[in-house]
């Protein structure tokens, strides 16, 4: 008859949990399987225990405490359970214990002895600590596998079958703590955590082969929590790294009906140049078309937006700027509802007469005045008048009118037989068949316009007296334009 395998159940739990007082029993389940034979064995037996300090039988081998016999243990289909009291006195703080076992048929036939003998050393003592100030008896390193040992860890529970916890921890403030050498201050963590890890380096280390490192799920709360003290710029909350081509970290919402945001940054700085998000390209040499911050919308219909930039006061919803290169570029259509002001502008496009190989560009024309140009070619008729019909909205969108006459082909005293009335003008004093070209412009009167006037001249702020928009037109360096000083404060450059 084989002893196959035993399971000390009951006191690893002893040794692991908060102090308890000395009354309690140092009892415990013993549970083990026996064999006939390679088959399972059956019946009542008696079970004889002895304590040794030695692993191999003889000299000096020396029996610690009593003999304790166990009667009539029931055995079916080779399990067993009973009750088992060694004692706390039989156990030191550094010693180690082994159990040898005796197992007798009651059917009938003498002892028989199992070998090797079951070193105990962990739980047993695990039991002595229920009479000391505090219960952790536990002396490591101890293996609780359920067939291997495994001889990296101080202390390894396993569970290979198809479903199972190895481990679970449940407390009325934390489940499980885990605290590294040196670092032990139970203010760094949140009670009310199902893992705690407090370390020095790093708290909770999780690694998967082709699943989650680690996962947090809440029903109701926030599913990973990460915070820092730390005022350090290489120091964070929270820190994705990939090694491969895949991306740090993924932001998904599941629920297709869902409006929140995948991901919110926020930031509750009052400081001067507080930054929400910051995208960032370590390289000095990136490749073409490298981008620090990028918004893609798949979406297919109308009115989506791949950036937003918005802005409460007086700042700027979205800022760009470049030192070489361009501030924003934009591919396709742009829609501003409000004023942009430039330097310049032009419009610059294909040649027409050499599109594969050169440019053409064209300047603005520029105004003091928010102006609408109007123009146009007439046909004098029999009486040498003209009538000229404006737009329907002419009236309600301009004021201020200024006319231009020229004659083709011909010269006579034209002028303006009638001003503007009714979406109306009449040009006078040519003769039947001339030609006139004409020119009307109108200063906007529609109600955006009336709110938004543009000043022509105004002083710049006291933090831009001295600079420039174009410091390079004046012939000074970069370092005298407004922009520059603009992005230099967002920076947190202090002059």
């Amino acid at each position: 008859m084989r002893f196959m395998r035993i399971a000390l159940g009951g006191l690893l739990a002893i040794g692991l949990c908060a102090p308890m007082a000395a009354a309690q029993s140092t009892s415990f389940t013993y549970q083990g399987s026996l064999e006939r034979n390679g088959e399972p064995t059956n019946g009542l037996h008696n079970i004889r225990f002895r304590v040794y300090d030695d692993l191999t039988p003889g000299a000096p081998d020396m029996q610690i405490g009593a003999i304790i016999t166990v009667p009539g243990v029931m055995v079916v289909d080779g399990l067993f359970s009973l009750e088992l009291d060694l004692g706390s006195d039989m156990f030191s703080n550094t010693d180690e214990r082994y159990l040898q076992i005796d197992i007798q048929a009651v059917s009938g036939g003498g002892y028989i002895r199992l070998e090797p003998r079951q070193r105990v050393t962990p739980t047993p003592r695990a039991i002595s600590a229920l009479s000391s100030e505090t219960a952790y008896g536990l002396e490591l390193p101890v293996s609780a596998n359920s067939d291997e040992t495994d001889v990296d860890a101080l202390l390894s529970i396993q569970h290979l079958g198809p479903t199972g916890i190895a481990i679970r921890g449940i407390g009325r403030t934390t489940g499980v703590i885990g605290f590294a050498p040196g670092f032990t201050n139970v203010d760094s963590y949140d009670i009310g955590s199902g893992v705690v890890g407090v370390s020095r380096g790093t708290g909770v280390y999780g690694t998967s082969q082709d699943g989650r490192g680690v996962a947090g799920r809440s029903i109701n709360g926030t599913g990973g929590y990460f915070f820092t003290r730390s005022d350090d710029l290489d120091q964070y909350g929270l820190h994705a790294r990939s090694i491969g081509d895949a991306p740090a970290g993924l932001f998904e919402v599941a629920n297709s009906a869902a409006t929140l945001p995948a991901l919110i940054v926020r930031t509750n700085s009052t400081m001067r140049n507080a930054i929400g998000v910051h995208g960032l390209i370590e390289s000095t040499t990136p490749g073409n078309s490298s981008t620090a911050v990028r918004g893609q919308n798949n979406g297919t219909g109308g009115n989506g937006i791949g950036v937003w930039g918005s802005h409460a006061g007086s700042g700027w919803g979205v800022y760009g700027s470049s030192v070489t290169g361009f501030a924003g570029r934009f591919s396709g259509d742009v829609s501003i509802s409000g004023t942009l002001s430039k330097s310049g502008g032009s419009f610059k496009i294909d040649h027409p007469l050499d599109p594969e190989g050169m440019y053409l560009s064209h300047s603005f024309v520029e105004s003091p005045d928010m102006k609408n140009i109007y123009d146009g070619v007439v046909t004098l008729d029999d009486e040498g008048r003209g009538v000229v019909t404006m737009p329907v909205y002419f009236d309600a969108l301009n004021q201020e009118f200024r006319y231009q006459l020229t004659c083709v082909g011909g010269y006579a005293p034209v002028y303006i037989g009638e001003e503007i009335a009714g979406q109306k003008f009449v040009i006078a004093g040519g003769h039947a068949g001339l030609k006139v070209s004409w020119q009307v412009t109108g200063v906007r009167c529609d109600a955006w316009a009336n709110q938004n006037r543009i000043k022509v001249e105004e002083e710049k702020s006291s933090e831009d007296q001295g600079y420039y928009i174009n410091p390079e037109a004046f012939g000074k360096g970069k370092e005298m334009g407004i922009g520059q000083r603009q992005l230099e404060r967002m920076l947190g450059v202090e002059h």
